[in-house]
């Protein structure tokens, strides 16, 4: 068998890599969060109910079925009408008069007419896609999101939208009545769509039975959804105070999304590997590739270290940026073969990337592209 003869090529790149983000400090605004929703750990038999973790309150765990995971650090419900996470504690939150769900998480797919679900709390309040745009509304569907009329109003989302969204409810002391003021953001935080209403309701916290999240009324959900995260404080917090919620540092997890692009010379051929990256906040990223041959023999094994990053890379003249690999994603990391010989035969290359940060270093599920000579068989 002969062994791989590569040229190995590192591309020009356009960004710097930036250092580890450093966390705020724990704020008086912890003494009022009653549950704080941690999606990336989470379980797919018996569901702890309290997770511990640096700071004052509780951090809750979702239940996920089969379908749900995490993904690129984020928790992940994909489309289809049985997925979706669960929880049915109800012990803190029914004896609230007052109350704030804040929300974080990334829709992606295809709105459709039907409801999609991005937070069901079962007797209190839904917050749901459709065509329209986005829905805030008590479970017995008055409308949050509204006009100075009165009028429903949805708010325009883009699917792709990294959407911050924050929910305070005041009731009335016999609580048939709610002040509802929704805060919608996806500029991260920098600033806030904001709607009131006054809405006479029967649904308040002791209505309050089950939670789930992308949960579909239709048959077949059309969107995706990424949650980052959920939070309930037993106070109807004000716009400043909204404002100051630091969401936690993302986990830590590899660029994703690997992709690959090749082109043909006179007798070789040559082969691009890119990942997406969603954040700076990396000290190391790169690949590890493994060549082998039909029958599995490595022949060759790559490990890369990138030290910057791409914006966009070009693919036969043509640009590719880091979005067009994955929406959303704002940054690539590239790693070229050159020069491969066609006589070669089969080539597999298995790819994986990785990001290593103060937390340690983490990998992306490895994945197959195939060659036989300059021909790409499959992926």
């Amino acid at each position: 068998m002969k062994k791989l003869t590569f040229i190995l090529c590192i591309a020009m790149l356009f960004c710097s890599l930036m250092p580890v983000t450093v966390l705020a400090e724990a704020t008086a605004l912890e003494d009022h969060l009653v549950r704080h929703y941690n999606f990336y750990d989470c379980v797919n038999t018996t569901r702890p109910k309290d997770v511990t973790y640096t700071g004052t309150g509780t951090k809750y765990s979702f239940y996920a079925p089969t379908g749900v995971t995490t993904q690129n650090g984020l928790g992940y419900v994909p489309t289809g009408s049985s997925y979706y996470y669960s929880c049915g504690d109800t012990d803190d939150i029914t004896g609230l008069s007052d109350m704030t769900v804040f929300l974080a998480f990334k829709p992606e797919g295809t709105a459709a007419g039907s409801f999609e679900y991005a937070l069901k709390m079962y007797g209190l309040l839904n917050v749901y896609i459709t065509s329209a745009g986005l829905h805030a509304r008590t479970d017995d569907s008055k409308q949050m999101i509204v006009d100075s009329t009165g009028a429903t109003t949805p708010y325009s989302v883009t699917m792709g939208d990294y959407i911050m969204m924050a929910i305070s409810l005041d009731w009335s002391d016999d609580q048939t009545k709610v002040t509802s003021n929704v805060y919608i953001s996806n500029d991260g935080g920098k600033t806030y769509a904001t709607y009131s209403a006054v809405l006479a309701t029967a649904k308040n916290p002791s209505t309050f039975t089950k939670m789930t999240l992308g949960e579909s009324s239709g048959t077949t959900s059309k969107v995706n959804y990424f949650f980052d995260d959920l939070r309930i404080y037993d106070k109807a917090l004000t716009q400043s105070e909204i404002t100051d919620i630091k969401l936690d540092k993302s986990p830590s997890v590899a660029p994703h999304h690997i992709s690959m692009q090749s082109r043909t010379n006179s007798g070789n051929y040559d082969v691009r590997f890119c990942a997406a990256l969603d954040h700076l906040n990396y000290s190391e990223v790169g690949f590890e590739i493994i060549a082998t041959d039909a029958d599995g023999n490595e022949l060759e094994r790559f490990d890369h270290a990138a030290n910057s990053v791409y914006e966009s890379v070009l693919a036969l003249g043509e640009p590719v940026t880091a979005n067009d690999i994955c929406e959303g994603s704002k940054y690539l990391i590239a790693y070229a073969v050159l020069e491969i010989p066609d006589n070669l035969g089969t080539l597999i290359f298995h790819v994986r990337s990785y990001g290593t940060d103060a937390n340690g270093t983490f990998y992306s599920d490895t994945v197959t592209f195939t060659f036989n000579g300059s021909n790409y068989v499959a992926g």
